[in-house]
């Protein structure tokens, strides 16, 4: 994985020498954003950070 990641960053690197807009986040870290409890368990209607599990809401990546 770390490899992966390296690789990933180095050709996120090389394309924005080459003039590309290009922003690469990593999200994989445990936070507070990454560990918001689902509604479910909140027994709030919606997530404050994601739409869903998986697909973050566009201030998160801000």
């Amino acid at each position: 994985m770390e490899a992966w990641q390296g690789a990933l960053a180095r050709l996120a690197e090389r394309h924005r020498g080459a003039g590309c807009d290009l922003r690469l986040c990593d999200f994989s870290g445990f936070n507070s954003i990454t560990t918001e409890t689902i509604p479910q368990l909140s027994r709030r209607r919606e997530m404050a950070h994601y739409w869903e599990a998986s697909h973050y809401r566009s201030h998160v990546g801000t």
